[in-house]
């Protein structure tokens, strides 16, 4: 359940940029704080096209969608000459003249004036999410620099490490974001398989050790081990019942693996996690997400392997148990098509995510 704000098309007449900026301010801070969902009413009286770039692209939430109807509870900013055409209903209006300076000044008003209404809607934020002002244009790289540690881009083999899929640049970036670069600090990373993390950690400094349950994974990253001047260890290992001792590392890596892990093998694996790190240490953790419901696919080709899709309350009782982790951060990652073959990874509103990250403190 959302909270709906409708702008009158109207508001967009004078269509200049400084005006378009400042809408898209306004629509991204209420976003961020609070559970809600932005439209444009379009009565046909102006020539508002639906593909109309209200807010420059990319932003981390999906573009305004057009609207011809009215609900009766919702909060509509119009101009003032048409306040009376808008009324009805339980609707909240404010009116406002189409300029920059108009726009600034509504945010104020409408944070203090709805105050009470947004309350059941506020979100529940980890200690590390911060709010990003838009800067134009709005990539994501502008936005999250501060929260990745891979060269942001759009292309798909653009770097050293690549290639690899649009989605994966944000999922690994993020997870590699949580990661504590001290040099010699000891790390697991979780179903490596052919990923280029081990390496890119051992390349750091920090003390690794990739394990794999697949033997091809385990051959690969033994290959690029014996090229470095010092190799990371590569083990075959099932991390539902390892071989390590108890508080063995510092930290964790999981990325897209804890979801192919059969029955309760996920639940296995974190408190087989949890035991093998230090008091404090932090997992990352990656995983296929359904903002709707929980689910599994066993017909993944071309192995029909498992893949489970996990919703918020499954994400928290499986993967997080209280008993086990403290949230450290929970981020949704997602992407819009904003132009033929152009995708771009975005920190989404759950809603319209694909990947549910966590980053996780053991108790």
């Amino acid at each position: 359940m959302s909270f709906s704000f409708i702008l009158d098309s109207h508001l967009l007449a004078s269509n200049s940029n400084a005006m378009r900026e400042q809408l898209a301010q306004l629509i991204h801070y209420f976003t961020f704080y609070y559970r809600c969902s932005w439209s444009v009413w379009h009565d046909g009286s102006f020539g508002l096209y639906p593909w109309h770039e209200i807010v420059p692209s990319p932003i981390p939430y999906p573009e305004l969608q057009m609207t011809s109807a009215l609900p009766s509870n919702c909060v509509i900013i119009t101009t003032s000459d048409r306040e009376q055409i808008v009324q009805g209903g339980e609707r909240t209006i404010f009116s406002i003249a189409p300029t920059p300076d108009e726009v600034v000044a509504v945010q104020q008003m409408l944070t203090r004036v709805l105050s009470a209404k947004l309350l059941p809607f506020k979100k529940q934020l980890a200690p590390s999410q911060r709010f990003y002002e838009l800067t134009f244009p709005s990539g994501w790289e502008e936005l999250f620099h501060n929260r990745t540690k891979l060269p942001p881009s759009e292309n798909i083999d653009c770097d050293n490490y690549g290639p690899f899929g649009w989605l994966r640049r944000l999922e690994y970036s993020w997870s590699l974001a949580q990661v504590d670069y001290r040099a010699g600090s000891s790390i697991i990373d979780i179903g490596s398989l052919e990923t280029f993390i081990p390496r890119y950690l051992a390349e750091r400094g920090l003390d690794v050790t990739s394990i794999d349950i697949d033997e091809v994974g385990v051959k690969f990253q033994q290959g690029v081990a014996s090229k470095l001047p010092k190799p990371f260890r590569v083990e075959l290992q099932d991390i539902t019942k390892t071989s390590y001792s108890d508080e063995s590392f510092d930290q964790a890596l999981m990325i897209s693996t804890v979801e192919h892990i059969p029955n309760d093998g996920d639940c296995r694996a974190m408190r087989e996690i949890h035991r093998i790190l230090r008091p404090n240490g932090i997992v990352a953790v990656t995983t296929p997400y359904d903002h709707h419901w929980a689910h599994e696919d066993t017909g993944i080709r071309p192995h029909n392997y498992l893949q489970r899709y996990y919703s918020m309350q499954s994400a928290m009782e499986r993967l997080a148990p209280q008993n086990l982790f403290e949230v450290v951060d929970i981020e949704f990652i997602g992407g819009e098509l904003h132009s033929p073959g152009n995708y771009t990874p975005q920190f989404i509103n759950p809603t319209n995510a694909d990947i549910i990250a966590l980053a996780l403190r053991k108790r």
